[in-house]
């Protein structure tokens, strides 16, 4: 009796483990000085090609610059950002990616695709947004919408969808407003980085790209 529930668990381990895998991201392109950190280990000089799992940390200097491929999304990392990949996981058709941008700027594009769903969730000081098939720019304070629809929140859960063409910011005091804050937040990524580091007190939240209810 007790070889056969072992059997049994091992099955279903099995089973599990199939549906259930660890997904990387890949660096796709690096410009200038990009660094990232695996778990446990010191920080080594990024390369492209090298895969960066749950738990890696990615920095960049001035004027540099990287592309990380997720599955179907692509991230384009800014000069003077730092951030971490605290969750990277598929099961059955789902993408869950949990990125914490601690500062600098990221530009996402999230891409639709046929039997895959993405709960793709960037996280910032500043401000929540869901979005799904989406183009967009985004610093955790600043927020442009290219292609697609961003639910845009703030710590509160209170906001507003921010369509393609739109842009929003989150103030000082939490609360959501048209228009871009920073006027360097639109620098082209392949020119000079002129980013400007803007704190905000304790202000907190989230960004969640997901499925957004129509």
């Amino acid at each position: 009796m007790r070889i056969r529930t072992i059997c049994i668990i091992l099955v279903i381990m099995v089973l599990l483990t199939s549906t259930l895998f660890a997904a990387e991201g890949v660096f796709t392109s690096v410009t200038g000085k990009v660094e990232y950190r695996l778990p446990g280990r010191a920080w080594q000089i990024a390369a492209v090609g090298d895969r960066v799992p749950t738990g890696a940390q990615i920095s960049t200097g001035f004027n540099s610059r990287a592309s990380i491929e997720i599955e179907e999304a692509v991230l384009r990392v800014d000069a003077l950002t730092r951030m971490s990949i605290d969750e990277l996981v598929k099961k059955e058709g789902l993408i869950s990616t949990d990125i914490n941008l601690k500062v600098g700027r990221i530009q996402a594009d999230v891409r639709r695709t046929e039997g895959l769903r993405h709960n793709f969730r960037l996280r910032s000081a500043q401000s929540t947004a869901a979005v799904r098939g989406t183009s967009f720019i985004y610093d955790g304070i600043n927020l442009a919408v290219f292609d697609g629809t961003v639910r845009f929140t703030n710590p509160f859960d209170i906001g507003r969808n921010v369509s393609a063409g739109d842009e929003a910011i989150i103030g000082e005091d939490g609360l959501l407003r048209s228009g871009i804050l920073d006027e360097n937040f639109m620098t082209p990524f392949e020119g000079a980085s002129s980013i400007k580091v803007l704190e905000y007190g304790n202000v907190g939240g989230t960004v969640t790209f997901g499925d957004i209810a129509d």
